[in-house]
Protein backbone atom coordinates (compact mmCIF):
# COMPACT_ATOMS: atom_id res chain seq x y z
CA UNK A 1 0.00 0.00 0.00
CA UNK A 2 1.64 3.23 -1.11
CA UNK A 3 0.96 6.20 1.10
CA UNK A 4 0.19 9.51 -0.53
CA UNK A 5 1.85 12.70 0.60
CA UNK A 6 -1.47 14.03 1.90
CA UNK A 7 -2.24 11.15 4.27
CA UNK A 8 -3.32 12.07 7.76
CA UNK A 9 -1.14 11.03 10.65
CA UNK A 10 -3.97 9.40 12.59
CA UNK A 11 -4.96 7.24 9.63
CA UNK A 12 -1.79 5.16 10.04
CA UNK A 13 -3.05 3.78 13.34
CA UNK A 14 -6.03 2.19 11.58
CA UNK A 15 -3.94 -0.16 9.44
CA UNK A 16 -3.41 -3.80 10.26
CA UNK A 17 0.08 -5.27 10.14
CA UNK A 18 -0.76 -7.10 6.90
CA UNK A 19 -1.52 -3.78 5.21
CA UNK A 20 1.97 -2.38 5.74
CA UNK A 21 3.78 -3.12 2.50
CA UNK A 22 6.70 -1.38 0.82
CA UNK A 23 5.69 1.77 -0.95
CA UNK A 24 6.80 2.12 -4.53
CA UNK A 25 7.51 5.83 -4.48
CA UNK A 26 10.28 8.14 -3.35
CA UNK A 27 8.80 9.61 -0.18
CA UNK A 28 5.28 9.84 -1.52
CA UNK A 29 5.73 11.21 -4.98
CA UNK A 30 8.96 12.93 -5.96
CA UNK A 31 9.95 11.34 -9.22
CA UNK A 32 8.35 10.53 -12.47
CA UNK A 33 8.21 6.90 -11.37
CA UNK A 34 5.46 7.99 -9.01
CA UNK A 35 3.57 9.72 -11.78
CA UNK A 36 4.57 13.21 -10.66
CA UNK A 37 6.51 15.27 -13.19
CA UNK A 38 9.73 17.00 -12.20
CA UNK A 39 9.52 20.79 -12.16
CA UNK A 40 10.83 22.63 -15.22
CA UNK A 41 14.52 23.46 -15.21
CA UNK A 42 13.95 27.20 -15.13
CA UNK A 43 13.89 29.98 -12.56
CA UNK A 44 15.59 27.70 -10.04
CA UNK A 45 12.58 25.39 -9.70
CA UNK A 46 14.48 22.19 -10.47
CA UNK A 47 17.37 23.18 -8.17
CA UNK A 48 14.95 23.90 -5.33
CA UNK A 49 13.09 20.65 -5.91
CA UNK A 50 16.16 18.43 -5.92
CA UNK A 51 17.71 20.30 -2.96
CA UNK A 52 14.95 19.08 -0.66
CA UNK A 53 14.19 15.75 -2.36
CA UNK A 54 16.10 13.62 0.19
CA UNK A 55 14.07 15.15 3.02
CA UNK A 56 10.70 14.52 1.40
CA UNK A 57 10.28 11.51 3.68
CA UNK A 58 10.52 13.74 6.77
CA UNK A 59 6.78 13.89 7.29
CA UNK A 60 6.33 10.11 7.20
CA UNK A 61 8.86 9.31 9.93
CA UNK A 62 6.98 11.16 12.71
CA UNK A 63 3.66 9.97 11.30
CA UNK A 64 4.63 6.34 11.82
CA UNK A 65 5.91 7.06 15.35
CA UNK A 66 3.24 9.42 16.66
CA UNK A 67 0.34 7.51 15.10
CA UNK A 68 1.40 4.59 17.28
CA UNK A 69 2.20 2.22 14.41
CA UNK A 70 5.23 0.81 16.26
CA UNK A 71 3.37 0.70 19.55
CA UNK A 72 0.65 -1.38 17.90
CA UNK A 73 3.07 -3.45 15.79
CA UNK A 74 6.41 -3.60 17.67
CA UNK A 75 8.01 -5.92 15.09
CA UNK A 76 7.13 -3.66 12.15
CA UNK A 77 10.25 -2.56 10.27
CA UNK A 78 10.19 0.40 7.89
CA UNK A 79 13.08 1.43 5.68
CA UNK A 80 13.47 4.73 3.87
CA UNK A 81 15.77 4.45 0.88
CA UNK A 82 18.13 6.98 -0.66
CA UNK A 83 16.97 9.78 1.63
CA UNK A 84 20.45 10.79 2.81
CA UNK A 85 20.96 10.79 6.56
CA UNK A 86 22.75 13.98 7.61
CA UNK A 87 19.48 15.69 8.56
CA UNK A 88 18.02 12.76 10.50
CA UNK A 89 19.65 13.31 13.94
CA UNK A 90 18.02 16.74 14.13
CA UNK A 91 14.61 15.27 13.27
CA UNK A 92 14.95 12.53 15.90
CA UNK A 93 15.94 15.04 18.57
CA UNK A 94 13.12 17.36 17.56
CA UNK A 95 10.59 14.52 17.76
CA UNK A 96 11.72 13.73 21.33
CA UNK A 97 11.43 17.42 22.18
CA UNK A 98 7.80 17.50 21.08
CA UNK A 99 6.89 14.98 23.76
CA UNK A 100 8.58 17.18 26.38
CA UNK A 101 7.30 20.62 25.39
CA UNK A 102 3.87 20.12 23.83
CA UNK A 103 0.68 19.43 25.73
CA UNK A 104 -0.26 15.76 25.73
CA UNK A 105 -2.94 14.65 23.32
CA UNK A 106 -4.34 11.20 22.69
CA UNK A 107 -0.95 9.80 21.64
CA UNK A 108 -0.03 6.94 23.94
CA UNK A 109 3.62 6.03 23.47
CA UNK A 110 5.50 3.90 25.96
CA UNK A 111 8.90 5.08 24.68
CA UNK A 112 10.54 8.22 23.40
CA UNK A 113 10.15 8.69 19.64
CA UNK A 114 13.90 8.15 19.17
CA UNK A 115 13.58 4.69 20.75
CA UNK A 116 11.07 3.67 18.07
CA UNK A 117 13.45 5.06 15.46
CA UNK A 118 16.27 2.86 16.77
CA UNK A 119 14.09 -0.25 16.95
CA UNK A 120 11.89 0.05 13.88
CA UNK A 121 13.39 2.29 11.21
CA UNK A 122 16.31 2.00 8.83
CA UNK A 123 17.64 4.45 6.26
CA UNK A 124 19.86 4.15 3.23
CA UNK A 125 21.89 6.89 1.65
CA UNK A 126 24.28 7.82 -1.11
CA UNK A 127 26.42 10.89 -1.64
CA UNK A 128 26.09 12.09 1.94
CA UNK A 129 29.51 12.96 3.32
CA UNK A 130 28.09 14.72 6.37
CA UNK A 131 25.82 11.81 7.25
CA UNK A 132 28.68 9.34 6.75
CA UNK A 133 30.82 11.26 9.25
CA UNK A 134 27.96 11.17 11.80
CA UNK A 135 27.73 7.36 11.70
CA UNK A 136 30.48 7.08 14.32
CA UNK A 137 28.53 9.00 16.98
CA UNK A 138 26.01 7.25 19.23
CA UNK A 139 23.99 10.47 19.62
CA UNK A 140 23.24 10.47 15.89
CA UNK A 141 21.10 7.30 16.24
CA UNK A 142 22.50 6.30 12.86
CA UNK A 143 24.47 3.31 14.13
CA UNK A 144 23.10 -0.18 13.89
Amino acid sequence: MAMSSNCRCDSLSRFSEAQFQPAGTDGGGIGDGAGVPYPPNEDGLAFAHFSIAPMSVARFIPQFVFAGAFEKFPKLQVSFGECRIGWLPFLFSWMDRQIDVRPADNVKLSQKPSEYVKANLTFTFEEDHIGAKMLQYDWSLLKE
